[in-house]
């Protein structure tokens, strides 16, 4: 049956790996030596091993014993790391993240449960706003970490990655054939100016096909084959499929861009920012981002 080991026990043991005395060892651990000894005893007891042996005036450790604190090293460790993210005051708060809609699948959902389970002291609330507006909250004092999807780099913030747009229609649609061009695009679409410049300079006319500033109209649009849409990887919907190659002109690549508030907890805020760049590289491959200088 297996059994649960003493990480205090086991501390002492390490102690006495390092000092190669008990009494050393107690002194280090903060305990007596007659409390360390006992605590050695128990281990013993517990594996049915020897851990330590006599060698002049002092300890050492037995085989058994040596591969026992290889082991111990490493379960301190862990023990260590738990106690300080779950007890630490600073990974302790709140902090408002803000992301535009067209970044929320698939990374997002993957940088909350992350959050949780490493940071459960740290509430994670979620704002879905498009670029302008997030810049806005953050300005405004109601987000402290926002992701923007923009046409370059800003030396105010962390650039996380680049990705690509593409073109999406109805699955077997032909919105993308109509000249002027139905493009499903919000009205403040960050990504509107790059895109409107690249189909003028293929000479292809176009039209906004509506009055709206949210991603759900847009999809609906793009689903009745009323218009066709650009977007960050892959489609929004199961009722979407890339259009034909070569029918409309390629979309630059979009900069995702990381913004953080000045005047809220930092060390919250840094933490959440670790997650979020982990999340990219594992969601889209990213390469390890680099701080952009400001």
């Amino acid at each position: 049956m297996i059994r649960n080991l003493d990480i205090a026990a086991l501390r002492s043991l390490v102690a006495i790996a390092d000092t190669r005395g008990v009494t050393r060892a107690a002194s280090q651990v903060n305990l007596t030596q007659s409390a360390v000894s006992m605590q050695i005893k128990r281990l013993e007891a517990l594996l049915d091993q020897k851990l330590l042996m006599r060698e002049g005036r002092g300890v050492v450790l037995t085989k058994v014993g040596e591969q026992l604190v290889d082991y111990a090293r490493r379960l301190i460790a862990i023990n260590d790391e738990a106690w300080s993210r779950i007890t630490n005051d600073d990974f302790e708060g709140e902090v408002v993240l803000g992301v535009p809609p067209d970044l929320v699948n698939p990374a997002v959902p993957g940088i909350l449960r992350q959050c949780t389970a490493l940071y459960p002291r740290i509430r994670v609330t979620l704002l879905t706003r498009i670029t302008n507006v997030l810049h806005r909250e953050l300005e405004e004092g109601r987000a402290d970490l926002i992701l923007g999807t923009e046409q370059t780099p800003d030396p105010r913030a962390e650039t996380m990655c680049t990705l690509q747009q593409n073109w999406y229609g109805a699955v077997g649609g032909s919105a993308y054939l109509k000249r002027p061009l139905p493009l499903a695009i919000c009205n403040n679409c960050a990504q509107k100016p790059a895109i409107a410049a690249a189909l003028t300079a293929a000479d292809i006319t176009w039209y906004q096909a509506s009055d709206a500033d949210d991603d759900f109209t847009q999809e609906a649009i793009t689903s009745a084959d009323l218009g066709v849409l650009a977007r960050i990887g892959g489609p929004a919907r199961e009722d979407h499929e890339a259009v034909p190659e070569g029918t409309l002109p390629e979309l630059p690549d979009v900069y995702v861009n990381c913004y953080r508030a000045a005047h809220r907890d930092t060390n919250a805020i840094d933490r959440i920012a670790d997650v979020v760049r982990d999340q990219f590289r594992r969601t889209y491959g990213c390469p390890e981002p680099e701080a952009i200088a400001s």
